[in-house]
Order: structure tokens, then sequence, then C-alpha cells
């Protein structure tokens, strides 16, 4: 008898979990509509953190992260929680260099869960002081998670520089 169960249970298990092929495209259309929403909240990040730097605009910067973010500059100590990277922001708009140019290149974006995403990337671009123009380079890991309103603010930030070119 219980050979009879199981060999039924085998039999039938993939049929009842088999899916109607339209579900799967509509899966797979879904689950490409939110990477592609993810991919341009994180753009947008970006973008906005760039202008906010030109501008040394602190408080816009700061917007970008959640109210439990923790961030790992490049030659800092950690930073945690929203005052903690508003006090960094601060020092580090304060000095004479101006951001000329930042370019962002996307090296990778890891989903395990439809509320964080990880995505690392390659920066460069150049900084103004004094009329002089430095290059730089490096690059960044980002924990990215989805607020309670849908929008995405850095949860872990670290970034670091890469030897010149």
């Amino acid at each position: 008898m219980k050979t009879l169960v199981l060999m039924t249970v085998m039999l039938t298990a993939p049929l009842t979990c088999a899916q109607n092929p339209s579900d799967s495209k509509a899966d797979v259309q879904r689950f490409v509509a939110h990477i592609s929403s993810v991919r341009n909240a994180i753009a947008d990040g970006y973008l906005k953190w760039v202008d906010a730097t030109k501008a040394k605009d602190v408080e816009t910067v700061v917007a970008l992260y959640s109210d439990d973010a923790v961030m790992l500059p490049n030659h800092a100590d950690t930073a945690s929680g929203k005052e903690a990277i508003r006090a960094f922001y601060r020092q580090w708009y304060g000095g004479k260099d101006k951001l000329i140019r930042e370019k962002f290149v996307d090296t990778g974006l890891l989903m395990n869960s439809p509320d964080l995403a990880v995505e690392t990337a390659d920066f460069s671009g150049s900084t103004s002081l004094d009329g002089k123009e430095t290059e730089f380079r490096g690059k960044n890991l980002i924990v990215w998670k989805r607020q309670s309103d849908g929008s995405w603010k850095i949860l872990r930030d670290i970034w670091n520089s890469s030897s010149a070119q």
C-alpha cells in the first residue's frame, strides 16, 4: 500500500506543480519589470548624488539614505545613521575642491529578495581644486532597500579608490 501511495504521489506531483506556459511568461515579464524599476531607481539615485555633490548639497544626499543606513567611506571612519552620514558629508563638502564630473558603470546587481538590492559599480571622474583638475577612479558596493512608500534608499554604502591608470 505504501508503494502505491508513493508512486501515485511521484506521478501526480509534476502534474500539480506544472505551470501554465502563459503563467511562466507573465512571471518572467513581472520579474523583468521589477528588475528594470530597481535599476531605474538606482540610476536615479546616482544622478541625484552626483548633482547634489556638485552643488555640495548635504541634505539632498542624506535624503538618499535610509534612517538605519551605514556608510563606510574611503579613508574615513564608519558613519552609522543619518546624523553621522550628514556630519561626514558636511565635512567632505566643506573642502575647497569641487566635483566636475563623475561617471558610474554598473558591474552587477544581486537581488535575493524583492526589497533588497546589492549593487556594485566602478566610478571615475575629476575634481577641481584651485583651478587644477585631478582625475580619480574607484569602486563601490551599495545595498539598496525598498522603503514602505516603494522608494529605494541606501542601506549600506562602501566605496574606495582604485590605483591610477
